[in-house]
């Protein structure tokens, strides 16, 4: 980590997501790389901090539940016209076509949930000749339905972030489970979709293949049909799963220093 941990020295970021892990995550990788990182839970907390700063580059997450990105990054462009390039877009979905939706998105870069750590270092045109891939530990535990090697890839080989991100789970799963339910109950499929589809970012960020698998087959039947018994069904199978990863993490000890 060393090599690259003055390669951003200097640069502001903007990182507007209302997903906790996915924030974490994007601190914690745009602060190995030397940068200096602001986070905005919303699009509100995002339009107060631009005009009293100035960022070199802001990450919009497309789906949020107040405003989706592209809109976000049109209001933001009026306070300031100096962010059209400036302005990038996170999204956890790898080929959704946008033109099914009633938000259109603007050509501009759209990074994959879990962003890989290159993408932003070309957008600064700051790239190094020979990018080494930072040499994995060895986990200091073993968790079913976790693949650590991954999690801790995507933390660029920082195990201790990575344990502390895993060690947020339970109580992100159990918050999880709580707003789905309620959504589930009021059938409201847009809201169902907004959930799967964060969980599914979250959950490939810290290594959660299981439970990712089961985040895209819930997103996909909310996308496309209302068939709220297929969505239940499959929302049982989710609850089952983050309860049973929950406690293994719950009862893991990470040794992981604060």
């Amino acid at each position: 980590m060393k090599k690259n941990s003055e390669t951003l020295s200097g640069k502001r970021i903007l990182v507007v997501d209302d997903d906790e892990i996915s924030r974490l995550v994007a601190l914690e990788i745009l602060e190995g790389l030397g940068a200096k990182v602001l986070l905005a839970t919303g699009p509100d907390e995002a339009l107060r901090l631009v005009p009293e700063n100035r960022f070199d580059l802001i990450m919009l997450d497309l789906h949020m539940p107040e405003m989706h990105g592209s809109e976000l990054a049109t209001h933001l462009e009026r306070l300031d016209k100096s962010l059209q390039t400036r302005i990038v877009y996170l999204t956890a979905q790898e080929n959704r076509k946008d033109n099914k939706t009633p938000h259109a998105v603007p050509r501009r870069q759209v990074i994959t949930k879990p962003m890989d750590p290159r993408l932003i270092l070309e957008h600064f045109q700051k790239i190094p000749p020979h990018l080494e891939q930072p040499k994995q530990p060895t986990p200091a535990t073993t968790i079913d339905s976790i693949d650590f090697s991954m999690g801790i890839r995507n933390f660029m080989g920082q195990e201790q972030a990575f344990l502390a991100t895993l060690s947020m789970f339970p109580e992100y799963g159990r918050h999880f489970i709580e707003e789905y339910q309620s959504n589930l109950l009021a059938e409201n499929s847009k809201e169902c979709w907004r959930l799967a589809h964060s969980l599914k970012g979250s959950s490939a960020m810290i290594g959660a293949t299981g439970i990712n698998a089961l985040a895209k087959e819930l997103e996909g039947l909310c996308e496309s049909s209302h068939d709220f018994e297929s969505i239940r069904s499959t929302f049982e199978k989710m609850r089952e799963k983050i309860l049973e990863v929950s406690a293994m993490v719950t009862n893991s000890t990470f040794g992981v220093s604060h």
